[in-house]
């Protein structure tokens, strides 16, 4: 802000008042000292203000003009001075405010990425070792109950994997492509309504297809070098 302006704006009209003050006394004085050392009449019989008169009181008003207006365009040049300078101080300001916030999306970015991958790693082995379960379940002829239960208990870790999933999307959407949220959200819903399904005393699981779909969208994933910091 200016802080100097009312200050400087003071000064500028004490200088006027004082200029005002020294022409007004200067034309007294060089009227008295015509007037009375060189016998120069500044009034006509009439009355009327002469010749010698109205000159040396225009070429005063002038010279006061020309000093008012000196003192205008230093105060007002001074005023634009400081005005560019505050542009350019908020353009600055301006500057730093959109480094920091695009800092602040890049490490929100990565911190996005970084759990994602973690969870579709965690979503990646526990469909895995289901799937091996399904093996198991179709070779053998025996402890198939206790297969089932094992199954069950897995297929309970995927849908809190997929809700923070979820969350890190909903907390990173305006730092993640729209078209890549769209796909991740796409192989969680693959994934949420998978299940097993028995036919003819065999399980089925669509392992392969979201292995495949998991392999996909990760790796449409931008890759940082560090792990992000919280």
């Amino acid at each position: 802000m200016r802080k100097d302006s009312d200050p400087g704006r003071k000064r500028m009209i004490l200088y006027i008042i004082l200029q005002i003050v020294v022409i007004t006394v200067g034309t007294i004085v060089l009227m008295l000292y015509l007037q009375y050392y060189q016998h120069i009449e500044f009034l006509t019989s009439d009355g009327d203000v002469s010749g010698w008169a109205g000159l040396i009181i225009s070429t005063s008003i002038g010279i006061f003009i020309s000093l008012a207006i000196m003192a205008y365009s230093d105060y007002y040049q001074d005023v634009l001075s400081e005005i560019a300078e505050e542009t350019k101080d908020i353009a600055l300001q301006q500057h730093r405010i959109l480094q920091e916030q695009e800092l602040l999306r890049q490490r929100r970015l990565k911190y996005a990425i970084y759990d994602i991958k973690n969870h579709f790693t965690t979503l990646l082995f526990t469909v895995g070792f289901v799937n091996r379960l399904v093996i198991e379940f179709n070779k053998k002829e025996d402890g198939k109950e206790e297969i089932i239960e094992k199954i069950n208990e897995h297929m309970e870790k995927i849908k809190p994997a997929i809700e923070a999933i979820r969350s890190t999307l909903y907390f990173a959407n305006d730092t993640l492509d729209p078209s890549l949220m769209e796909e991740i959200n796409s192989v969680c819903k693959l994934i949420g309504e998978s299940s097993t399904k028995e036919e003819n005393g065999k399980l089925e699981f669509s392992y392969d297809d979201m292995k495949k779909k998991i392999y996909e969208v990760t790796g449409r994933l931008p890759v940082f070098e560090n792990k992000p910091k919280n």
